[in-house]
């Protein structure tokens, strides 16, 4: 005896079939898609890139310093390395909390800093010469809070300028997300 389906019967699963092909079909052309766009795509083809001058060798030894009194709370050093027209210091939390401080005042606010903050670690992970007189610089900064142990972490970014033959930092600030 042969099975006879009603009409409406036949059309669903004729419909349930194909759309769960097409599906399928999707699937397999958008995984496709993706490993090649990863396998074969250049990893810098996202990003901006940005040609940069080499770095000259003078600037080393100042990052070196820099990264020496981070690690050791030496808020003096710090001091004598901020711009002799004043530094804007960007490290707290709001974005809108940054200000131009002096030499001096730099003096009294690492002084504080390193009193609430314990670095762990600072390292300098990417520098760019921007413009032959100006270096960007991106540091990490683990620190634990002197008062309860918490650890912490900052991106930094400093720009440094060559000022009478020297270069010093005109601007601290924390980086946003991440």
């Amino acid at each position: 005896m042969v099975s006879r389906q009603s009409p409406p019967a036949v059309a669903g699963w004729v419909y349930e079939h194909m759309v769960g092909r097409a599906l399928c079909l999707v699937l397999a052309l958008t995984l496709t898609l993706t490993l090649t766009l990863v396998l074969f795509s250049d990893p810098a083809a996202g990003r901006i890139v940005v040609p940069s001058e080499p770095v000259p060798d003078d600037v080393h030894p100042v990052l070196a310093q820099i990264g020496a009194a981070f690690e050791a709370g030496d808020h003096e050093t710090l001091a004598t390395l901020m711009h002799p027209d004043g530094v804007n210091i960007g490290l707290a939390p709001q974005e809108d909390r940054s200000r131009l401080m002096t030499p001096a005042q730099t003096h009294y606010y690492f002084k504080n800093l390193f009193q609430q903050r314990r670095t762990m670690r600072f390292e300098f992970v990417k520098h760019q010469l921007a413009g032959g007189e100006r270096l960007h610089a991106v540091a990490a900064w683990r620190w634990e809070r002197t008062d309860n142990g918490r650890p912490g972490s900052q991106r930094l970014m400093l720009t440094l300028v060559r000022a009478a033959g020297r270069w010093r930092v005109t601007e601290l600030t924390s980086l946003r997300g991440g």
